[in-house]
């Protein structure tokens, strides 16, 4: 992404955000408004292209400069701002710092945000090929994930034009069908019903996925050789005979004090301590 590019979508969360409750050493203690989040993100912005003029020349500095741009995108996120570029920014920042895993958290959060975008879908791509994780991104395994595998072959932003092109359509017709008084010979049903489908069945699969979306939430084992075990503390015995490896997704199923109930993507579920993970949309 170009520099004026990212410069303009932190403009764009960053008028739209509100308050929230961060502080950073450039910002005094307290919320922050709109403002001290532009000055955030333009420091951030700053210290990626300082961070990426070095890279060449000494990996170590470049490494440390992209994980203070991470942490201050974090900062802004955890102001309460959600916006997808934001975390597509947090994830770059991240994969460049060297923490494939949890760039992977942060791409999941973009993914969410911005569906279907071809950038997102790159970068969480190859941000999961640089971890130590093999298990691969968790797939749905209930009825309404199977259902959804049939449309999912078409990108949502492509089935909501649809769906609203068939809106349109359909109150065209009924527009037209009043303005001539329903005109004999002209098969008004039929193109109603057909407007009516077009509308309806996209419009059906875009609502599906955002369910699916607020009730699945995905995470990312950040730490290495994780005990999944099989319940909530370190008494109970190991669900699984190898520690889960950094990188390694999963869907969050319950939460309770200190431990997360997950299912990977094999289908396997136990308990893992939270600090052991990120959990996405939080």
């Amino acid at each position: 992404m170009s520099r004026l590019t990212r410069v303009a979508a932190a403009l764009a969360l960053l008028l739209c955000a509100s308050v929230g409750g961060i502080a950073r050493g450039a910002v005094q203690d307290g919320p922050l408004d709109a403002a001290q989040r532009l000055e955030l993100a333009y420091e951030a912005q700053r210290l990626f292209d300082e961070a990426a003029a070095l890279e060449t020349r000494n990996q170590v500095a470049a490494r440390a400069g992209f994980a203070e741009a991470a942490s201050i995108y974090r900062r802004i996120a955890d102001s309460g701002v959600s916006n997808g570029e934001l975390m597509l920014n947090l994830g770059n920042a991240l994969v460049k710092s060297g923490e494939p895993s949890r760039a992977v958290a942060a791409y999941l959060d973009a993914e969410r945000m911005l569906p279907g975008d071809a950038r997102v879908r790159d970068a969480l791509a190859s941000a999961r090929s640089a971890t130590s994780s093999r298990l691969g991104p968790v797939t749905g395994v209930g009825p309404l994930d199977r259902l959804a595998s049939a449309w999912s072959a078409l990108p949502l932003p492509a089935r909501a034009w649809i769906g609203l092109a068939g809106w349109l359509l359909l109150w065209s017709v009924v527009a037209a069908g009043i303005l001539t008084g329903w005109r004999r010979g002209f098969p008004w049903r039929g193109t109603i019903a057909t407007a009516a489908v077009a509308c309806a069945l996209p419009a059906a699969t875009v609502g599906v996925d955002v369910l699916r979306a607020s009730l699945d939430r995905p995470g990312v084992v950040i730490a290495d050789a994780v005990v999944l075990r099989k319940g909530n503390g370190d008494g109970f015995a190991p669900a699984v005979e190898e520690g889960l490896p950094s990188g390694a997704e999963f869907t969050m199923l319950e939460e309770r004090p200190g431990w997360l109930r997950i299912r990977l993507a094999d289908g396997q579920s136990g308990w893992i301590r939270q600090g052991d993970a990120l959990v996405c949309g939080r």
